[in-house]
């Protein structure tokens, strides 16, 4: 699944299989936020940030309100090196 993201802080709809959201994109403090709000009060936060030595992609998800709020995780991405 691909999505194209404005980040100018504007407010975008959306749906994940039928559900829909508002979304919102922004630079913060040299971070990618995205912010997706749910019907129902779920909040998903997602933080994208890129280090350079080593380089890394780190993405850090939290949910707020909603079943599922209170929960964080963090996905860091390292720089494969190419074989052969």
């Amino acid at each position: 699944v691909s999505t194209r993201l404005a980040l100018d802080g504007s407010r975008e709809t959306g749906a994940i299989k039928g559900v829909p959201f508002e979304t919102m994109t922004k630079w913060e403090e040299g971070k990618l936020r995205v912010e997706k709000k749910f019907k129902g009060g779920l909040k998903l936060i997602e933080l994208y940030s890129l280090s350079s030595d080593p380089r890394m992609l780190t993405v850090s998800l939290k949910t707020e309100g909603g079943r599922g709020g209170g929960r964080t995780m963090k996905r860091v991405y390292d720089q494969h090196e190419p074989v052969g």
